[in-house]
Parts: C-alpha cells; structure tokens; sequence
C-alpha cells in the first residue's frame, strides 16, 4: 500500500510541475516520512543551507568558547591553543560548501577567521588582537547566516 501511495504520489507531482521548487530550481531529493504518510520535497540547495547554517551555529560557539577564555583566563595559552584548533576543525566542516555557493562570503569571512584561528593557536596569542577578531568574526558569521536563514 505504501509503495502504490508513493509512486501515486511521486506520479502526481511530476504532473502537476513538481520538476521544480518556487524558486525555479529542479528538485533533487524527495524525502519520506513513512511514520505519518506525509511527503516533503526538499531541494539539494535547502538542504546544503541549512547545514551550512548548522555549521556557522557551531563555529559561532566554538568562537563564544574562545572569547569566554580571553576574557577570564588570557594566560592559560594551552587552553587558548585547543580552542584555536577546534575553531579551525569546526569551519573546515563546511569550508568548501561556503566557498562553493558563497565565494564573496567565503573570502569576507577567511579575511577575520584565519588570523583568528593563527593567534588563538600561536605560542604568544596577541590578546588583543584575538578580542578584536572575535568581534569581526562574530559580525561577519551572523550576517551570513541571517543572509542564507532568508
């Protein structure tokens, strides 16, 4: 009964024009939810969105991370170092998704995160630096998350 329903369904929305999503793009994945019958189309593009915007959410901790040890334990460089280096596993996470579809973005964002990543993981941080960093980061990576998010 599911599999007629599906190809019923499936049948349906290619007739009805569901080669495409409101925004003109060809519709490359259909996902089902068997539990409740329901169909939800979803395109390739929304769904690497929105783990694109996942990932900028964990980058954006991992900075809130480095930034609460600047300002409460400036000395303990190890800790500071690690934290560098998470920041830096997080972003490579979506890295190349970003650089991809948002290459304007992407060079807007690496211009604060780099020398970000650099100071955090340096034998000699520059506070004052990283501080200022942080808050450049901060800035870019929530405009670009509200900009993908619309």
């Amino acid at each position: 009964m599911h599999k007629f329903m599906f190809v019923f369904l499936l049948s349906a929305l290619f007739v009805l024009g569901g080669f495409s999503s409101s925004s003109g793009e060809i519709v490359k994945e259909i996902e089902i939810n068997n539990g409740d019958n329901s169909v939800d189309l979803v395109t390739s593009n929304e769904k690497s969105d929105m783990k694109i915007i996942e990932g900028v959410d964990t980058v954006l901790k991992s900075v809130g991370a480095l930034q609460f040890t600047v300002n409460n334990s400036p000395e303990a460089i190890e800790k500071l170092n690690k934290l560098g280096e998470k920041l830096d596993d997080d972003w490579d996470i979506i890295e190349e998704k970003v650089e991809k579809q948002f290459p304007k973005d992407y060079k807007n964002i690496e211009d604060s995160l780099y020398p970000l990543i650099d100071q955090a993981q340096s034998d000699k941080p520059n506070i004052e630096e990283i501080k200022q960093l942080i808050k450049d980061v901060n800035v870019k990576l929530n405009k670009f998350k509200e900009k993908i998010s619309s």
